[in-house]
């Protein structure tokens, strides 16, 4: 199992850089590639939907695991900059009746009834899921129970950051005093820490604007040494799939960020 090591949760940490990267030991990641950690199973495409998302010639609508690609546009709004690239690049890998291989996930279906799997382009590995992110064409996200490639595609994610590849270029985390209290959806957002709070079920970390990031316990496995009071005033840069609140109590954060696993997370030194 993954896991995070917090002991050195301190003041100090240099600012901007990832906090997996100082607490998790160097992940080799052959050629950018990630490889099965299971049996696959071969499924044909029909269709490229967007950056992570394929319809499969079986039907089934397959959500890729591990990442997050940019947002075409919707109902009025514009595309992300790098949203069609990331669907060119799928589609270029993906045509219309390749054969792909599957490592279903450990939860094998999201919320909207999409299969989730790693994908493979051959039996023996040739992850789409590495590649895209080595491209900078997708971030990396985790999510409880689906790891199996948690710590490899991190990696490929520092070297493309390293390298300012694709989205890297430009890609800046929203000030959480910028973002509207309806806000939701998928963000990468950077706060200070101005109250830490404890429930039965969960942490939670208000930020110093209209969002507060949940921790649950049922994934505090996954951050070994956690000192939660530690975070207090520390300035964060988190990830994840935000959801506002239809009522919000006085005194709540309207909008709410769940924090499933470390690498989700950047923190940076105060001051």
């Amino acid at each position: 199992m993954l896991r995070a090591r917090w002991r050195h949760l301190t003041p100090g940490l240099v600012p901007g850089v990832f906090i997996c990267a100082l607490l998790f030991p160097s992940i080799a990641a052959e050629a950018g590639d990630c490889r099965p950690t299971a049996e696959l199973l071969p499924a044909k495409v029909r269709k490229v939907i967007d950056g992570d998302t394929l319809l499969l010639a079986d039907g089934r609508r397959l959500r890729l695991i591990g990442i997050n690609a940019p947002e075409l546009g919707s109902r009025g709004r514009p595309d992300h900059p790098e949203a069609r690239r990331a669907r060119q690049l799928l589609r270029q890998r993906l045509p219309q009746g390749a054969t792909v291989w599957l490592q279903p996930g450990a939860a094998p279906r999201d919320n909207y009834g999409r299969a989730l799997a790693h994908l493979f382009m051959r039996r023996d590995g040739g992850s789409v899921e590495a590649a895209l992110v080595s491209a900078g064409a997708a971030l990396h996200v985790a999510i409880p129970p689906n790891l199996a490639l948690t710590e490899c595609l991190h990696e490929i994610e520092q070297q493309a950051r390293r390298h300012g590849t694709g989205l890297w270029q430009h890609a800046q985390p929203l000030p959480v005093t910028s973002l509207d209290p309806k806000q939701g959806g998928f963000m990468r957002v950077k706060g200070r820490v101005v109250n830490v709070e404890e429930s039965r079920h969960s942490w939670w970390f208000e930020l110093d604007g209209p969002l507060v990031v949940r921790l649950d316990k049922r994934d505090l496995d996954h951050f070994e040494d956690f000192r939660p009071l530690g975070l207090l005033g520390q300035e964060l840069i988190v990830r994840g799939w935000a959801t506002a609140r239809e009522q919000v109590e006085t005194g709540r954060r309207p909008i709410v960020l769940p924090l499933r696993h470390p690498t989700m997370l950047e923190l940076q030194s105060p001051g």
